[in-house]
């Protein structure tokens, strides 16, 4: 009735059938064939990816270096501001902020001082190993000890010191116990932990949900780009034949600020804040925030004259070229300070004579070379020392050295010093030892250091 006769029949479903259980007359080759290509390309469109590493790894530098200036307390003048900012950005990087941030600023206090300098400490030529040889002279061992440098480098030294100054004893950044780090500073290391443990955790369910390529190629090899960066960028700061390195009747804070160099990244020196082409300045005064380094290192060049290096060599040239030439030091036979070291003796191929350089990598030489059951010897050692306490310490070390004179070695004034001096004493690893002098007349014998 009514309007009945224009309504539509009701539709009736039909009901699902049962699968078939027999053999499908198709593959799975065929099933992906009829599937657009652009469905596939999320992660196997190869060519764009090593573009996304690149670009990605020089970004996440950036990011690094705002953190770094965090550390310095150049990015705001509010403390709790650089801490916090500081702590998000290098945790996301896995970089312990505050245990990075302690161990860096005593770097700056101690530039180019063999006996207290925080990392790329030199070694004598009379310390070099047997096998050192068999990769400086070999192009493809110093291929791979370089890429290893570069991609490892930064991690291991955070985890067990390599290139670290050495303690005595084993030291870590992540340990708040570790002799890197005074007692009023442990909270912090604490903080630290917990920041790249956060950060792992993500990372961990990140892989179990979206799966472990996905997060090697958004996050793993970028990360790669950024350590081997961040490794590259602090060795040619402090690797180059015109920089020399003190011992501590040389030594003095000013000196060892000026024996670094700037470097010419074309332009990622923008991308990196400036902090490879002002990093000299950076030492002498390192709460200038990076968006005024360049004006600062363009006002202080001509003041000082010959005592602000730079080198406009590509970095990758300059890389393999420093990586293969500064292996070592030893006195300066040329100079009459005794406390100077340099590259050796007479000329090094590409260089000019009686110039300076430290060498950046043999720690890693040692890493290489040496026994692993030298590191389990020092986790031993380390639970000992939690076990026993002080009563410990106190037993193996009953006289503790004592530092011995200096030379020259006058602070510099307020406005330049940094706000943190290390004036712990010489580690036991280092003594001083007479040597006869080359003068005429009676044997004089003057002093210099060497570490075993």
């Amino acid at each position: 009735m009514g309007a009945g006769g224009n309504m539509s029949a009701p539709t009736t479903k039909k009901p699902l059938q049962r699968v078939p259980i027999s053999k499908p007359p198709f593959t799975l080759s065929d099933i992906k064939k009829v599937i657009p290509h652009t469905a596939f390309s999320d992660l196997s469109y190869a060519p764009s990816w090593p573009a996304y590493w690149i670009v990605q790894g020089c970004v996440c530098t950036g990011i690094w270096v705002i953190a770094h200036e965090c550390g310095h307390q150049a990015f705001s003048d509010y403390p709790w501001i650089n801490d916090t900012v500081g702590l998000i950005l290098h945790s996301a990087l896995l970089t312990p902020y505050f245990s990075w941030k302690y161990s860096h600023r005593r770097h700056h206090s101690n530039t180019g001082s063999l006996e207290r300098d925080e990392n790329y400490v030199p070694k004598y030529k009379s310390q070099l190993r047997w096998y050192t040889k068999v990769y400086a002279n070999n192009p493809l061992g110093r291929l791979f000890m370089l890429a290893f440098t570069l991609t490892a480098g930064l991690h291991l030294y955070f985890a067990i010191n390599i290139a670290g100054r050495p303690y005595g004893r084993f030291a870590s950044h992540y340990d708040p116990y570790s002799p890197i780090y005074s007692d009023r500073e442990r909270l912090q290391i604490f903080i630290s932990d917990v920041g790249v443990i956060a950060t792992s955790y993500v990372l961990y369910h990140v892989a179990i949900t979206q799966g472990l390529t996905w997060l090697v190629c958004i996050y793993g090899v970028p990360l790669l780009i950024v350590n081997a960066f961040i490794v590259l960028i602090t060795f040619l700061h402090h690797t180059h034949p015109s920089l020399p390195h003190y011992d501590s009747y040389e030594w003095n804070w000013l000196k060892g600020a000026l024996a670094t160099v700037d470097r010419d990244y074309g332009v990622l020196n923008n991308i990196f804040h400036h902090i490879a082409d002002t990093h000299v300045v950076h030492h002498l005064f390192p709460a200038i925030p990076h968006y005024h380094a360049t004006e600062a290192t363009k006002a202080v060049k001509p003041l000082l004259g010959e005592f602000y290096q730079f080198d406009g060599t590509p970095f990758y040239k300059a890389m393999w070229r420093d990586f293969k030439e500064c292996i070592y030091v030893e006195t300066d036979e040329g100079s009459q300070h005794k406390g100077v070291f340099c590259v050796g003796s007479g000329r090094v191929s590409g260089y000019p004579a009686k110039i300076s350089a430290p060498p950046p990598h043999s720690w890693l030489v040692d890493f290489v070379g040496s026994s692993m059951a030298n590191i389990g010897g020092t986790f031993i050692l380390l639970r000992m020392r939690l076990r026993f306490g002080k009563k410990m310490n106190q037993e193996s070390s009953p006289h503790p050295q004592q530092n011995p004179p200096r030379r020259n070695n006058e602070p510099p004034s307020s406005s330049s010093m940094p706000t943190l001096v290390d004036t712990s004493p010489l580690p036991p690893s280092t003594q001083v030892v007479g040597e006869p002098s080359q003068s005429e007349g009676p044997t004089i014998m003057t002093a210099s250091f060497i570490r075993h």
